[in-house]
C-alpha cells in the first residue's frame, strides 16, 4: 500500500473541529465519508504540514493517510479508527482485556454470530494508526487476525443507456437472425413452464437507488422489507443520477404485467436495498449483508472494485460463507450473486505485472501489481460474466476461472 499525496482522512466527533480544520493552511476541501470520517483534499507539498497541524494540541484531531494498493490507479482506501479482531478459542477473557489495554484500543462491539470476534477503536493513546496497530495485534499468539476497517470505493457496473438495450432477446429467441443466434438466450419460457417465481422467495438487490413507482416493480406483495442505509429510512429512492438499481432489479424481478419488460423471476418478491456504493466500510458491508440475509433468499449485487488488489476483509469473507450456507429466512442458505464487472480484465491474477484498462468514463488506467476481486473469487459467490447475442463472451466482460456463469447481456463495448 502506498500513501496518497493529495488527500487524507480525519476522525471528527464535534462539528466545531471541522470548522477549525477547514481554516488551516493546506486544507482545500473536506468531504464526509461516514458520519465521523472525513476526506481532506490537499496537495503533495502541503499534506504533511496540514496533517501535523490537525494532530497538534491546538486542533487535536486524529488524522490518517489515505492508501492505494501499490501498482494500481484504480482505487483508494480510507481508514476509519476501527479494527476487526478475531481471537483464537484459547484466548481467555482476561487475556483479551490485557491485549486491548496493551494497544490502547476500546471495545466497540462484539459480533454475536462470529465467536471471538469484535470491533475495536484506536484511541489517541494508541500513538499509531489502525494499520500499524492491526499488524502488531496480528502478531500476538492469541489473535487469529486483526484487520483495519477501511472505507471502500466500489463502482456500479456499466449499464448502457441506449433504449434498445431493454429488448429482451436474452430471455427467448426463436430463430437465428443477423447478429443473433437462438442459443444465446437463457430459454426463459422453458423455465417458466416449471415456475416463474413465488412471492415467498425474496430477491434482494443491493444498489444505489430504486424507482419504486415503476410499473414493472408494482403488484400485490411485490416490494418487501425495503432498506435505505444512506438516509436511514425505509425509502431507498434514487437521488440524482443514482438509479443504477432500477434496471438491475428489472432484469431480475420485473412483473409479468403486459407492459414494459419482464424479469427472469417475475413472480418473486423484491427487496430493494440502497447503499452508498463508494463509501462502504468493511464493517458496514458485514452488517448490511447480515441484515439482508435474514429476509432474502437471493442477494444480487452489480458493483464492485476495479481491476486492482481488493481482497475481502476477513469479517466480510466469513459472513459470506455463513449466510451462503445457513442464511436466508429459512436458514437453508442465501444465494449471493455478484457481477464480474466490465473492464475486460481478470478477476484474479496474483502474478500479474501489468494490465491496461479503461474506466467507465473512458480514461486509461494501469494496474502493475496483482489483481483480486474479493467478491468475485469468494467460493460461495455466484460470479456472473456477460455474453453477447452471438453466444460469445462479451468483449467488455471480466474473466477468470472463478466465473460461475456467463449470462446474456448485450453487444455494447464501453471500452
Amino acid at each position: 500500500m502506498s500513501k496518497e499525496d493529495d488527500r487524507f482522512t480525519v476522525i471528527v466527533s464535534k462539528p466545531e473541529k471541522l470548522e477549525k480544520i477547514a481554516g488551516l493552511s493546506g486544507v482545500h476541501e473536506i468531504e464526509p465519508l461516514t458520519p465521523n470520517v472525513y476526506k481532506v483534499k490537499t496537495t503533495s507539498t502541503e499534506r504533511d504540514h496540514a496533517m501535523a497541524m490537525i494532530r497538534s494540541e491546538n486542533v487535536n484531531v486524529v488524522s490518517h493517510h489515505a492508501y492505494r494498493p501499490q501498482g494500481t490507479e484504480g482505487t483508494i482506501y480510507y481508514l476509519t479508527d476501527e479494527i476487526a479482531i478475531q481471537f483464537k478459542p484459547e484466548a481467555t477473557p482476561d487475556r483479551i482485556e490485557q491485549l486491548l489495554h496493551k494497544y490502547k484500543v476500546n471495545l466497540v462491539l462484539t459480533y454475536d454470530e462470529m465467536p471471538f470476534t469484535c470491533l475495536a477503536a484506536v484511541t489517541a493513546d494508541s500513538n499509531e494508526n489502525p494499520i500499524k496497530i492491526a499488524n502488531r495485534l496480528a502478531e500476538e499468539q492469541e489473535v487469529a487476525y486483526a484487520e483495519p476497517n477501511m472505507i471502500n470505493r466500489f463502482q456500479a457496473m456499466y449499464m448502457p443507456t441506449d433504449e434498445l438495450f431493454l429488448r429482451q432477446w436474452h430471455l427467448h429467441t426463436t430463430a437465428d437472425k443477423p447478429f443473433l443466434v437462438k442459443t444465446a438466450s437463457v430459454f426463459a419460457p422453458e423455465a417458466w413452464d416449471v415456475t416463474n417465481g413465488d412471492r415467498r422467495i425474496v430477491v434482494a438487490v443491493i444498489d444505489d437507488g430504486f424507482d419504486l413507482t415503476h410499473p414493472d416493480l408494482q403488484g400485490p406483495g411485490k416490494i418487501v422489507s425495503p432498506r435505505d442505509y444512506v438516509d436511514g429510512d425505509l425509502q431507498p429512492l434514487p437521488v440524482g443520477e443514482n438509479y443504477h438499481g432500477t434496471p438491475c432489479a428489472g432484469v431480475a424481478v420485473a412483473e409479468d404485467n403486459g407492459q414494459g419488460v419482464v424479469g427472469i423471476a417475475p413472480g418473486c418478491a423484491f427487496m430493494p436495498v440502497r447503499v452508498n456504493i463508494d463509501q462502504l466500510s468493511d464493517h458496514n458491508l458485514k452488517i448490511i449483508f447480515d441484515e439482508v440475509a435474514k429476509v432474502a433468499d437471493v442477494i444480487s449485487c452489480s458493483w464492485g472494485p476495479p481491476p486492482t488488489h481488493a481482497p475481502l476483509h476477513s469479517t466480510v469473507k466469513d459472513t459470506f460463507t455463513r449466510i451462503a450456507t445457513s442464511g436466508g429466512p429459512r436458514r437453508k442458505g442465501c444465494v449471493i450473486c455478484f457481477a464480474a464487472a466490465n473492464f475486460n480484465a481478470p478477476i484474479n491474477a496474483p502474478n500479474h505485472t501489468g494490465f491496461l484498462w479503461r474506466d467507465y468514463k473512458g480514461r486509461f488506467r494501469k494496474t502493475d501489481g496483482p489483481i483480486e476481486n474479493g467478491f468475485a473469487v469468494h467460493p460461495h459467490v455466484v460470479t456472473v460474466a456477460a455474453s453477447t447475442s452471438q453466444n460469445r463472451h462479451a468483449e467488455y466482460s471480466n474473466w477468470g476461472q472463478e466465473i460461475s456463469v456467463c449470462a446474456p447481456s448485450n453487444n455494447f463495448n464501453p471500452m
